[in-house]
């Protein structure tokens, strides 16, 4: 079994590990309408409307791919990539060569707030690396 997402984002498909009855059965990504709002206040982050978004935003994928009605998503992936993602580190995720931190200093600044879909879209077509939405980043 494998879904849409793993072509994209790689990984492994399954079910979700915290889910109490675990099924590995895909879905449409379209029929994905989880309530993001306490996920997004949680972590601070705005762009996103619905978890459709977030899902194919946090995937690299800034506008609705012309398939994707034929999309689907796995339980793990849909968890990982939706409403379970969570910060790998408290720390600002903006590159330096684009975040205006200061060159000279080692320590990487705590972040502030998470990082916007217009941000991470930004970040992803100046240095090709995929910072997710709501990764953390520091207010300038």
């Amino acid at each position: 079994m494998s879904c849409s997402l793993f072509d994209i984002v790689g990984g492994v498909c399954g079910a979700e590990e915290r889910a109490r009855h675990q099924s590995t059965q895909t879905v449409s990504l379209s029929s994905c309408s989880k309530d993001i709002r306490s996920h997004k206040r949680f972590l601070q982050f705005s762009g996103v409307e619905t978890e459709i978004e977030l899902i194919l935003a946090r995937s690299g994928i800034f506008e609705k791919p012309a398939n994707f009605s034929e999309m689907t998503v796995c339980p793990l992936h849909r968890s990982s990539l939706g409403i379970g993602w969570r910060r790998a580190s408290r720390l600002c995720s903006v590159p330096q060569d684009v975040s205006g931190h200061k060159k000279e200093s080692k320590e990487v600044p705590a972040a502030e707030r998470g990082i916007t879909l217009q941000h991470s879209k930004q970040i992803f077509e100046l240095t090709k690396i995929l910072v997710p939405v709501g990764s953390g980043k520091r207010l300038q």
